[in-house]
């Protein structure tokens, strides 16, 4: 089987319907992602754990993400004026 450089597997690719595209795609896709999950697999120890571990250490997570989009929202938050309950923007402030 030749081999082919990406332009000429471009102009083959243009060739297909957008739907042959999108399945094309997909299965690059599920391929690229078994062949990275196998290499991770690899590398990752066999860990025995119970289900309560497991759920743990997702809810570890969960929250400890939960509590950086709370600060992140926090941070974000608008300001308002409180005599004219208008957001504080550089609009509202004269700074056009």
């Amino acid at each position: 089987m030749a081999q082919l450089n990406l332009k000429d597997y471009l102009a083959q690719f243009n060739k297909f319907s957008k739907a042959e595209q999108l399945a094309i795609a997909k299965k690059i896709n599920q391929k690229t992602f078994e062949s990275l999950w196998l290499a991770l697999d690899a590398d990752m120890p066999d860990v025995e754990m119970s289900e309560e571990e497991i759920m743990n250490e997702v809810k570890a997570v969960r929250y400890a993400n939960r509590k950086k989009l709370e600060k992140i929202r926090t941070i974000n938050k608008p300001t308002y004026n409180n005599e004219k309950k208008t957001r504080n923007t550089a609009a509202n402030s004269g700074l056009r």
